[in-house]
């Protein structure tokens, strides 16, 4: 029975009548954040939190993408950032990040299921929560709510019980809905079933007495309704809770090991519905109960065998399995030689713990994420004897296929991506070939990311340059960077003015570098990566109409005359044209600045002297980003290219010449 994030704050706290909505992601704005974060990706609060309360953000999470929340506070307060999805797998991840972009908090799944939640006492400042999918890709697009407060709010907030947890605040208290089992339980107790009848938008609760610790499960069967089980003691704590069971439809089942006292059993109809089911109880547990690890590999009937003895050189031996909610599969394992081994557990159903226990029931090492994955993973160093591998879901929440494995090739959390130099690894690796030169214009290669790897081009200069470097992708967010010779990062981008593509530009100094494409949180498939010198005609034919070349006499060009340059010139007239023309004289030597800024997409800026040199270029990463050229110019006529994607939704764009 899943409880809203939203519905639960409004019976908790409601929103204040002016909860101040977010502005939307800055596309059209300056690249970098507060935080450092990309403003194309990020929402802001008009307003300081903690003056007025904010409306819930509401997103959509594109190929992995993370979206950012930007705040500010006025003074010292506590602040909760909480999470909610409404499709139960999806997994979201924050972090709080400072000014700057320091981390001062992450969370996975404190708020319950795989929700998250941050509980933090700030100071005054601005703070940026970055909001993505945790552990990898996906082809949906999930859509997710954070919620953000402070004060008795944030209280509230972070009182909200946790994704997925049923109501159990009146379990066992209302004597219209409650039953005695009329058994007092205790080892041996045998099995026996009781006919239920759930009422509409209720629950049945059975009051259960137990004599003596006991081993205890109880399931619903022969149901016309989707059924929720919960158990708790009369505290209202929740002990274990199932919705959909063991493989068996919409039926529900929990195990517990049960010690001398009184409990609460709640079945309710899944949604509020009404209906009929049997509850069927019984002292043997068909599932492995959840808790107690240390009984591990002592019930053969719940225990299988690893199957292979493990020892140096034995390679990766892998079984597979299924979870049953609230369960555990526990696995047993021989070393024959001592050695070092790697125990992994995966599912794609399920965010897995792997525990390792040695034969007397001993927790050696417990793993719930290993590096970079919701997935387990654990490195011991063990003497031969029998050990034990109990899987479970993290909260016993999850159900469902996983695969197990054990090598002694111990990968470690660098295997998951190649860290080796750059471009040191061949099949990995393509080339550019001979060294570039003034005039190479630019190269595309179409080239495949894998999935947790990464591509990398190697390329030399021979000749100083100015160079634009691309990375775009329809498939996934890209992440693009370039080393020097000595694998040195020169220079990062993540989130170029286009959204997630990559793209930056710099100055280079001749010799040999590697430009490196990677998929944000390891996500690959098709790209095409981009180096171009900066204001270097794009096409095969240069043409005044792209801005690479000056419209020759008779062209029909309109080419704007701003006149003579005494202290400054300047020209806004939108110009529908994709390139815009000016022309301006000067009548002594001296240095001239010339800078450019539009209100739409990224342009390229050229100066051309009157016989069609091209004097300099410069490139605007983003609308009202500028562009500028400054070069000591001598006394003649000079002509300025402004020149816009074609595409580009905006013809608006400005240009004054200065001089210094």
């Amino acid at each position: 029975m899943r409880f809203g994030l939203l519905a639960a704050l409004a019976a908790c706290a409601a929103l204040p009548a002016g909860a101040q909505s977010l502005q939307t992601a800055g596309r059209g704005g300056s690249i970098a954040g507060a935080c450092g974060q990309p403003q194309a990706l990020t929402y802001s609060l008009p307003g300081p939190l903690d003056r007025t309360a904010m409306a819930p953000l509401s997103v959509e999470i594109e190929r992995a993408e993370p979206v950012y929340l930007e705040f500010t506070l006025e003074a010292a307060a506590r602040v909760v950032l909480r999470t909610e999805a409404p499709e139960p797998d999806t997994d979201p991840y924050l972090a709080l990040l400072g000014a700057g972009g320091a981390v001062i908090a992450e969370d996975d799944d404190l708020a319950g299921a795989l929700q998250a939640m941050i509980d933090a006492e700030l100071a005054a400042g601005t703070y940026c929560a970055q909001l993505r999918i945790y552990g990898g890709t996906t082809d949906a697009r999930p859509r997710i709510t954070l919620s953000a407060a402070t004060g008795e709010d944030a209280a509230a907030l972070a009182a909200i019980p946790p994704a997925g947890s049923p109501d159990t605040s009146l379990n066992c208290t209302d004597p219209a809905l409650t039953r005695a089992l009329g058994t007092v339980l205790g080892p041996g107790f045998g099995r026996f079933s009781e006919a239920v009848e759930v009422p509409q938008g209720a629950r049945s609760d059975w009051r259960i007495s137990v004599a003596e610790a006991t081993p205890f499960q109880a399931d619903t069967a022969n149901s016309d309704l989707d059924t929720t089980l919960t158990l708790s003691d009369l505290a209202g704590n929740v002990i274990a809770s199932n919705d959909d069971g063991f493989g068996a439809g919409t039926d529900s089942r929990v195990v517990a090991e049960l010690q001398p006292g009184d409990y609460c059993l709640s079945v309710a109809g899944y949604g509020g519905a009404a209906g009929r089911t049997t509850l069927v109880f019984s002292d043997t547990p068909e599932t492995p109960i959840a808790g107690d690890i240390s009984t591990a590999c002592t019930d053969p009937a719940l225990t299988r065998a690893l199957g292979t003895t493990l020892v140096p050189g034995v390679g990766r031996a892998a079984v597979g399995g299924t979870l049953a909610p609230n369960g555990r599969s526990d696995w047993t394992v021989e070393v024959g030689e001592a050695g070092t081994f790697q125990f992994d557990a995966a599912s794609t159903a399920f965010d897995t713990v792997l525990t390792l226990l040695d034969a007397g029931g001993t927790v050696l090492q417990t793993n719930d994420d290993r590096e970079g994955s919701i997935d387990s993973r654990i490195v011991a160093e063990l003497a031969p004897g029998s050990y034990c591998l109990a899987v479970e879901s993290l909260g016993g929440s999850g159900s469902g296929p996983f695969e197990l494995s054990a090598t002694d090739e111990i990968s470690g959390p660098e295997a998951d991506l190649p860290d080796e130099m750059p471009c040191s690894m061949a099949a990995i690796t393509e080339y550019l070939g001979e060294p570039l030169a003034a005039g190479f214009g630019s190269r595309t290669i179409d080239t495949t990311v894998e999935a947790e790897s990464r591509r990398d081009l190697a390329f030399a200069l021979a000749a100083p340059m100015t160079l634009r470097f691309d990375a775009r992708s329809a498939s996934f967010d890209t992440i693009l960077r370039l080393a020097d010779a000595s694998g040195g990062t020169v220079a990062e981008n993540d989130d170029g003015p286009s959204g997630t593509d990559s793209s930056f530009s710099l100055a280079l100094e001749p010799g040999d570098y590697c430009l490196t494409l990677e998929g944000f949180v390891g996500a690959g498939g098709p790209a095409q990566l981009v180096v171009a010198e900066v204001g270097a005609p794009t096409s095969g034919t240069p043409t005044p109409e792209s801005g690479e070349v000056i419209p020759p006499p008779g062209s029909g060009i309109a080419v704007e005359d701003l006149g003579t340059l005494e202290a400054s010139l300047q020209t806004n007239a939108a110009e529908e044209a994709a390139t815009k023309w000016v022309a301006f004289s000067t009548g002594s030597a001296g240095r001239v600045t010339v800078n450019a800024v539009s209100a739409s997409g990224g342009f390229v800026l050229r100066l051309f002297s009157a016989d069609g040199t091209r004097l300099g270029a410069a490139e605007s990463a983003a609308g009202l980003t500028p562009a500028t050229l400054s070069l000591d110019l001598a006394p003649g006529r000079y002509l300025v290219s402004m020149a816009l994607p074609p595409d580009s939704p905006s013809r608006l764009r400005n240009i004054v010449i200065t001089r210094d």
